[in-house]
């Protein structure tokens, strides 16, 4: 079972992912997770990548395609996977869809996790960590004991600068731009469906397992 996870910064994707893997059994590919492999190298492509995250900005798409299917082309993947972070904009979906038609495979179902602007916000803004142990929190589900400060090293919280307001609209927007379209386009192919994410994340999981459910 081939499953892409789509939503908004915040909606939880990592945490159902997570869900996912555990209940059936199928490996996370996530962008992520493979940048962040290849940023702790020293090569041609890591220095490529290492050039646009530095300055915030989004790995132009061939480079991310590239690395994407290196990874669904491992021997853990053939029974399927999850995909949390590509397709991230039309041309990829387009790009993905032809790729599996020469491998005669295809995305079995697209989820995707429904979350207000608003909701994203409030939830990315909230979450502080520890610059000593690095251990999260988050001012709504996990505050501190003591107001700002680590409830082990007794450090002041720091927040990260990917979860300012103002990097959290930037990251929104570009959201909207490039990834919601792909949501039409998964609509049209009659393989998307829509979960909101404004729930326990217990609830959240029945929908997916619902949803998924159809598909076997």
């Amino acid at each position: 079972m081939n499953i892409i996870l789509l939503g908004a910064p915040g909606s939880g994707k990592g945490t159902q992912a997570a869900n996912i893997i555990k209940e059936y059994k199928i490996p996370h590919v996530s962008t992520g997770d493979l940048f962040r492999g290849t940023l702790k190298k020293n090569t041609k492509i890591s220095r490529e990548i290492r050039k646009f995250v530095n300055k915030g900005a989004l790995v132009p798409d061939d480079i991310v395609i590239d690395m994407f299917k290196r990874r669904v082309e491992k021997s853990d993947c053939r029974k399927g996977f999850i995909s949390d972070g590509f397709p991230r904009n039309l041309f990829q979906a387009k790009i993905l869809d032809r790729y599996f038609q020469e491998k005669s495979k295809k995305i079995d179902a697209v989820l995707f996790l429904n979350l207000s602007s608003a909701e994203s916000l409030k939830r990315l803004t909230a979450r502080w960590l520890c610059p000593s142990c690095n251990r999260g929190y988050n001012m709504i589900s996990q505050p501190p004991k003591a107001d700002s400060l680590c409830d082990v090293c007794k450090v002041k919280l720091v927040q990260r600068i990917d979860d300012t307001p103002q990097t959290v609209k930037r990251r929104l927007k570009i959201y909207k731009v490039e990834t919601c379209p792909i949501v039409n386009y998964y609509k049209k192919q009659k393989k998307l469906f829509t979960i909101q994410a404004d729930k326990k994340i217990e609830k959240i999981f029945k929908d997916i397992k619902r949803a998924l459910n159809k598909i076997n």
